[in-house]
């Protein structure tokens, strides 16, 4: 990275780093003067099969090799369920006899349930198609997947399908809670496959029952208006604005967004600055934008608020937000 500040506070990974020793290194830029500091990581599996083709060295399968493993624990810590400080210590060989009670693992509350049912059907998927596949394929032969990819002889097996009644995301989270718990493993590799562990037999037998994290179900995306305002904005005079807005980037040759933004845009259609100071209260509307631009934005919306006799809404505009600091603990 680069960096060799004392007061660094933030440290963000928009990418999955390739290796644990990488990721340590780059958040020890933080905090190096001892006060606390923040780090957090963005991860899907996504990232992983990505890096894959990445970390493989050309003609020396022996360090291809261990590259992988590499790239296998660091996807193991973006999937951690338990304390993120504690892994990173003992896999620099110290040991941590408690949790950290730093980590998002650690001051994250999770709801338990009885998983035992859902646990067999994944072990009897594992089971019965011979431990050879990876979490992919084991999630769509438990949804009756139609997909090509699924064996024909495996659609004749009693367990295809029998998991059609949980979303595609909620099998992923639950297997790689089974793989937390050490009731299945994963292995190391280019494709790694899913295995029964010694654990699995009691499981299977019906011996034990397990528990597992509650997965909180997605609430579907409403629709929202280009910003969320307290009044409904009128959208020809935004139509309007975003002509206005369209001249003054095509004569700058730059984008749209960096004259107005449509937040910006929505506000103004929404409470209808007459004045200049009534403009300036609208977010994104400084000093220097309002020199360059706000005589002619402002002009547009006077000329449409006198053909359909509306008045300004300024005062029922709340104040412009004030910054707010926020803070993260170290998460992915």
């Amino acid at each position: 990275m680069g960096i060799d500040k004392s007061n660094v506070r933030f440290v963000v990974h928009m990418d999955l780093p390739k290796n644990i020793e990488s990721y340590y290194q780059e958040t020890g830029r933080a905090g190096r003067d001892g006060l606390e500091s923040e780090a957090l990581l963005f991860y899907s599996w996504a990232d992983v099969n990505k890096l894959k083709g990445f970390v493989e060295v050309d003609g020396n399968a022996g360090q291809s090799s261990i590259m992988l493993k590499k790239l296998d624990v660091m996807a193991k810590f973006g999937d951690l369920k338990s304390c993120r400080r504690k892994f990173l210590l003992n896999y620099f060989s110290e040991d941590l006899n408690e949790d950290c009670g730093n980590c998002d693992n650690c001051t994250k509350e999770v709801e338990r349930f009885d998983g035992t049912v859902i646990a067999q059907k994944a072990l009897s998927a594992v089971y019965r198609t011979g431990q050879r596949f990876g979490l992919s394929y084991l999630v769509d032969f438990l949804r009756g997947s139609q997909a090509q990819a699924i064996r024909d002889e495996h659609k004749n097996l009693k367990t295809y399908g029998i998991g059609a009644d949980l979303p595609k995301q909620a099998w992923f989270d639950h297997f790689k809670d089974l793989i937390a718990q050490g009731y299945l493993a994963q292995t190391d590799g280019m494709y790694p496959v899913i295995a029964l562990t010694e654990k699995s037999k009691d499981i299977l037998a019906g011996k034990i029952s397990v528990e597992l994290i509650k997965v909180a179900a997605k609430e579907a995306k409403k629709p929202k208006l280009v910003a969320e305002v307290s009044l409904p904005y009128i959208k020809e005079l935004f139509d309007e604005l975003r002509g206005v807005r369209t001249e003054f980037a095509t004569s700058e040759r730059v984008p749209p967004y960096v004259v107005f933004s449509d937040a910006t845009l929505v506000e103004m259609a929404t409470y209808l600055p007459q004045q200049d100071w009534e403009m300036r209260k609208i977010s994104g509307v400084g000093d220097l934008k309002m020199e360059k631009y706000g005589a002619d934005f402002l002009r547009a919306i006077t000329d449409y608020c006198l053909k359909n006799n509306l008045v300004s809404r300024i005062d029922l505009r709340s104040p412009k937000r004030a910054n707010r600091q926020r803070t993260k603990r170290d998460a992915s």
